[in-house]
Formats: C-alpha cells, structure tokens, sequence
C-alpha cells in the first residue's frame, strides 16, 4: 500500500506539471525589490489581479464578486494595511496577501485618522483634506468636494438597509443600536458616532467588511450600478471600460496620501494610468505576461509556474498562503466518528506533508488551522499541550493501533464528498490512498462547487466532507466554523466550552483577557479534532522587475495591491528591451 502510495504522489506530480520540489528564491527576489530607488512619476500599467471576464454591479453596497477587483481602486475604506510598517519593506511581520484577512494590529487610518471604541460607541475621526476627485465619466459632480462625516454615515446606513445584501455582516449580531438612522450619526463635520449595544471585538472587520468601500452619495443619486458614475476618494478613477475587453483607469491629481520611500514622502499614485484586461482564461494571461503585454499577474496558480520559470526567469516573484484551509469534516454524530481516538488516529496517521507537497507547499498546515496566524487565538505549536501537539507529528504504526483499540483492526469504509474546487479532488484521492495502508476504503463523491458547499452545513454528505475552511477573522469565523450553531459548522460539532470561549471573546473589550479565551478555544477544537486540515497550493504573483515599489502585497485593504505605490523604471523597460 505505501508503494501504491507513493506511485500516486509521484503521478500526480506529473499529472499536473509540476516538479517535485519548490525552492526559496522568491523571499531574495522580493528582499532584492523592497529597496527602490528615486521614484519616478508617470507611465502605464496594464495588470490583472484574478482573471475574470466580469465585473458585475459597481455598485458596492449590492454588488459582490469581482467588483472588488475595480472598485477598490477608485473607493477606499476606513482602514489601510500599514505595509511600510509591517510589510516586506518594514518588519516583515505580516505578509498582507490576497485573502489572509487584515487584522487590526497590522491596519492603520484609511479615511478614518483615529478611534475610539467603548461598549457603548464607535466614535471615528475622519482625516481632513481628502476630497472626492470629482472625476467620472459622466461628471456627477461640478468639482472635488471633501470628504465629510455626513458622507460616511449615507454610506453606512445605505449598506444597512434591509435589502442591501452586503449589510448581512450586521445582521444576527444586534450590535449597532436601531434603528439605525438614530443611532449613526456626524456629531460634527468630521466625527460619527455609532451607538451599540456592547462591544464587539471584530468592530473593525464589520464596518471594513464587504461594502465598506465610500463612494460618494452624487454617484448613490446618479444611479450607483453605472460605472460612468462612480466617483471615490482613491489614487484613480475609471476613464473608460469596454465589457469583455478592459477597464481603464487615469491619476486621481487629488489623492491624499504620500509614499514614505528613502525618508521623504513623495504624493502619490506615481503612475499615470492603469490598465486592467478583462481575460478569464489563465493560460491566455501567463501568455501575455510572458511578452510584457502584462506587467503584473497577481493570482497565478501553481501549473504554470515551472515554464514560467524557465521561459522568464528574470520576472520578480512572491507566493503567498490563501487565510484558507482545505478540511476534511468528520461527521461526528455517527460510527466511526463519533469516537475522538478514530478521529485522533487518522489525523495522526494522515500524510499531510505528502499532501503539502503534492499541492507545492513546502511545509505542513499548521499555520492555518483552526485560527489562522497573525491573528488572536492562534497558537504556536511549541505551545500547545501535549495532547495537541502528538497530532501533527505522522505515525502510522500509532494510528494502526490506535484504530485497532477502538475496535477497527481491519479499518472500515466511508464516503467523502468534495467539490471540483481548485485541487480538492487530487487530495482526495491522495488521502484515499494515504488512508487504505490502513484498511479504510474510501468513496469519493465529487460535485460542483455551489450545490457541494450547499450540502456541508445540513451535514448531507455520509461520512467525511472536503471543502474550504475560512480561517482568518476567528472572531467571525471560529464561531461560524466551530461554534454549535454555526452556519459553516460542517462537522456538527458541539462543545459547550468553544462556545463560551468564542462568544464571550466577542464581548471582552480586554485584549489580553480576550486572547486568552481565543487560544483555550483554539486548543480545545484542535484536541477534540472535528476535521483534519489539509494544504491548498499556495498563489503565486508575478512582476516584470521595471515595476518598482512592489513587493508582493497584494491586501492594503480587501482584494486590492496598493497601487497608488507603484511606480516604473522605464529607463529599466528599455534595457530590458520592451
């Protein structure tokens, strides 16, 4: 069986293209461009975040998806990422990439300068001197205006309004006191008040969260779902968009912020315009990266790293981890699962590092699971009990008796249900192989994403479930993953404990006393071992070495690069002969 095992593994790898190793170059490529020289102003971009051939509604309050990918650029938010600080270019402390979350520790002032959070009120200060451009296709605006506390407050109560989708992070919770035009106010031209009903220790995930972006309330009035109307406060505003083919988008000559770079702060967006394709095929994307046609391809999946490599090695790159788990939900409310040493003996007798290594990544999933790091809760493995720690160290001899002292010496079949999701059904069947060494036989049943993801939270599916687990924001999603009630809670786990932990943290305005109750439940859930974690392969983004300034973040605030830094060598381009 291992050698069916490994004959597996190694035919995967050939499967998908991929060479059986992966190296450390990319940290000495982004060291190597975290040190730029005298910025430079002007020039074009063209660059693709995540390949789409859709945008949908500009519209952010009901818009979802893709718009993101547009908007951001143009509409910004009460909270940046300090990437000077914290980023490659300081510290090093955080990495800021797509879809690790933003905890609050590593934000600082967006269009909001300071705060001040009680369980009574948010009170935000809003920065002065930073106006709406006054720029869209269809001038909804007669000039620049500034950007007020009365702004703020339209857009928070529009994104509240009942059949506002984008308001549904609000919801359940009873947070904000109702009703809400009462109760979200500018106490002065600068100054909001929001009135609560306790504190709530993700304030700032909520009021950032999906349609958080400001747009100005001439666009709201001129019809929001136009993308000639959208007018922000951001680094750039859109100059045209031709559906299927690209958006484009000019300098915003009024942008607030500045780029401290060699211990002066220049204004920015430095560059004059941005160009974004709108390609959905990723193989037609790598192709034009390869000719220079693309500047920038922020979302590359492993495929095609290798002749990428090879055809361009002088491209600067960086991967990055998605705040994402692939887990695999053990049904708890039935034989063999509903005994914790069967689920403690397959965890431990599952081949993650193999796993990892089949999806290129380099080391085991620990760092993703259940609470993502960087964030409140997580706990170094050196730091965990005993009990924990024996999990994530592979022993199948152990597993094989421990399974043969639950009563399963000859092991037993089950059923999994995965989606054709990113690689989900390649470590399927990496696991179903890994698990036969010891008698378990596994039926995999595969499906389409919406309808498989629809399946997890009835626990309709026989006996294990493979999908994607969010790990970041654990205040939000611990509870939604692990807590009883969860809306994600794929494995119907329930412990009294995590709940009290989880919901009691929400509340506690302590931070060390709130941490503390994070990482009891982190251990908790991790000892009781309601899913096994597996590796996703890692991102990999990708950047002609002319594009300055970048270093491969790719998170300054939701799903959006900070753009408004990047500036072009273009004495660079020509020597490199583009």
């Amino acid at each position: 069986m291992k050698t069916k095992w490994l004959v597996l593994l190694v035919a995967g790898f050939a499967l998908l293209g991929l060479p059986l190793y992966a190296t450390g170059e990319n940290e000495v490529q982004v060291e190597a461009a975290a040190a730029p020289g005298e910025p430079q102003y002007g020039g074009s971009v063209t660059v693709i975040n995540a390949p789409t051939d859709k945008l949908g509604n500009p519209d952010r309050a009901y818009g979802s998806g893709p718009v993101v990918y547009w908007i951001n650029h143009v509409c910004e938010k009460i909270h940046v990422g300090d990437v000077y600080q914290y980023g490659v270019r300081g510290t090093g402390e955080f990495t800021f990439s797509n879809d690790y979350g933003l905890p609050l520790k590593y934000k600082k002032g967006g269009l909001v300068e300071s705060w001040d959070i009680t369980p009574d009120a948010v009170v935000f200060n809003f920065r002065k001197g930073v106006y709406w451009s006054g720029l869209s296709i269809n001038s909804v605006m007669e000039e620049k205006r500034e950007y007020t506390a009365e702004d703020y407050v339209f857009n928070l109560t529009r994104r509240l309004a009942p059949d506002a989708p984008q308001g549904s992070y609000f919801r359940g919770i009873e947070w904000v006191k109702e009703p809400y035009e009462e109760h979200i106010y500018a106490k002065d031209k600068y100054t909001v008040v929001i009135e609560t009903n306790y504190f709530h220790a993700d304030w700032d995930g909520i009021l950032q969260g999906g349609g958080g972006q400001q747009c100005a309330p001439e666009t709201v009035q001129a019809g929001p779902d136009k993308w000639e109307n959208v007018v922000g406060t951001g680094p750039f505003y859109i100059k045209d968009y031709v559906p299927g083919s690209h958006i484009g988008y000019a300098k915003n000559p009024h942008y607030w912020q500045k780029a401290p770079i060699g211990g002066k702060e220049y204004d920015t967006p430095f560059l004059d315009e941005m160009t974004i394709p709108m390609i959905k095929d990723e193989a037609t994307v790598v192709a034009a990266l390869r000719t220079a046609t693309l500047d920038a391809f922020l979302q590359m999946h492993m495929p095609h790293v290798a002749s990428l490599d090879k055809t361009n090695p002088e491209l600067m790159k960086h991967s990055f981890r998605w705040g994402l788990a692939a887990t695999v939900a053990l049904k708890l409310d039935q034989p063999p699962f509903d005994d914790i040493n069967v689920r403690r003996a397959l965890f431990i007798g599952t081949n993650r590092a193999a796993v990892s290594e089949m999806v290129m990544e380099q080391d085991p999933v620990y760092h993703m699971w259940p609470m993502g790091t960087g964030w409140e809760g997580w706990v170094p493995i050196e730091d965990l009990p005993a009990s924990a720690q024996e999990l994530y160290t592979y022993d199948p001899e152990k597993a094989k008796q421990m399974l043969a002292d639950a009563g399963y010496p000859n092991g037993f079949q089950i059923k999994m249900l995965t989606s054709t999701r990113w690689q989900l059904p390649d470590i399927a069947q990496l696991l179903a192989a890994n698990w036969a060494d010891y008698g378990i036989e596994v039926e995999i049943e595969t499906g389409d994403v919406s309808v498989v993801r629809s399946r997890g939270p009835k626990q309709d599916y026989e006996d294990t479930f493979l999908e994607i687990a969010v790990t970041h924001t654990p205040i939000l999603f611990a509870n939604i993953h692990y807590g009883t009630k969860g809306t994600r809670n794929w494995p119907g786990y329930g412990n009294e404990y995590v709940d009290s932990r989880l919901s009691e943290a929400v509340s506690e305005i302590d931070d060390a006393k709130r941490i503390q109750m994070m990482e009891e439940a982190f251990v908790r859930i991790t000892e009781d071992v309601p899913a096994i974690p597996m590796a996703l392969p890692p991102i990999m983004i990708y950047w002609w070495p002319w594009v300055q300034n970048f270093v491969g973040e790719t998170w300054y605030h939701i799903h959006s690069p900070d753009y408004h830094n990047w500036w072009l060598d273009q004495d660079l381009k020509k020597q490199m002969g583009y």
